[in-house]
């Protein structure tokens, strides 16, 4: 049986816009029954700048680390496996910094899909603290998080909210596309997340 569902990847920076397939493959079980592969699919970003400064103080909704985007189009649902990694310093007395992953607007937050509310600190995984008597530190720091997404177009960025001076550099968004039989239990629900400005 020849069937495909197709995958659009739309690269933010000069528009480029490319058209692959994902076809799957037949394959079956000790007990005869037929299912399908789908070779899941991988991308990958670099930051680009390559270092993102902040210095004006706190800002109060997350933003976006410039560079760290990827845009997707896909005609099923799809299980994305997102992963940053860079370095993250914070340059001054009582400093935070708090890491996320955004979807087309709305923050990843455990199995969820929140919107970005000021004043709303979040704190799921990446975070960085320093106290009155640290001057300032640099460490290697990375987000990971797993969604799966409703057809349709997805934008998926790295976002920052921080208080102060400090920087993020080196940055790579790294992200795994995999589809599924519709049959098929993976113990996550379909998320169909509404755009909200940021």
């Amino acid at each position: 049986m020849n069937s495909f569902s197709n995958i659009i990847l739309i690269v933010c920076i000069g528009s480029v816009l490319t058209n692959e397939p994902i076809t799957y493959v037949n394959t079956k079980s000790s007990d005869g029954i037929l299912t399908h592969y789908y070779p899941p699919k991988y991308y990958i970003k670099l930051q680009n700048p390559s270092h993102f400064e902040y210095t004006d103080g706190s800002n109060r909704i997350f933003v976006q680390v410039p560079g760290l985007v990827l845009s997707f189009h896909h005609q099923t649902p799809m299980l994305y496996e997102i992963n940053f990694h860079g370095e993250c310093r914070i340059d001054s007395q009582q400093s935070w910094l708090f890491l996320r992953i955004r979807v087309d607007g709305n923050l990843i937050m455990g199995n969820t899909l929140v919107p970005n509310m000021a004043n709303d600190t979040l704190v799921d995984g990446t975070s960085l603290h320093s106290n009155a008597n640290t001057p300032g530190a640099a460490f290697p720091c990375s987000k990971i998080d797993w969604i799966y997404l409703s057809a349709g177009t997805h934008v998926v960025d790295v976002v920052a909210r921080l208080a102060n001076s400090g920087r993020i550099a080196g940055g790579s968004l790294k992200i795994k596309l995999t589809q599924f039989d519709s049959a098929n239990d993976i113990n996550l629900p379909i998320m169909t997340p509404q755009t909200r400005a940021a």
